[in-house]
């Protein structure tokens, strides 16, 4: 590993962040495309890629997910 890429894993460990509160501010469809993409290269336990993603736009959709998944982690 190269000093750069140490440095650039070590600044992005270090400014990570635990987002709790969001804008309504939409994401650009180009940009959500692009980290849905970039998501799938994360590594997965024995590469399994297990990844499945719903994107959610309206509030209806997304409050029905925030309860059942409240539901879920107090059952």
């Amino acid at each position: 590993m190269t000093n750069a890429t140490l440095n650039d894993f070590i600044q992005l460990t270090r400014s990570r962040r635990a987002i709790r509160r969001f804008t309504d501010e939409p994401i650009p469809p180009e940009l959500l495309d692009l980290l849905l993409e970039t998501a799938v290269w994360s590594p997965s336990a024995h590469n399994r890629q297990p990844w499945r993603f719903a994107v959610l736009e309206d509030a209806a959709s997304k409050e029905t997910l925030a309860r059942a998944m409240g539901q879920r982690l107090r059952a």
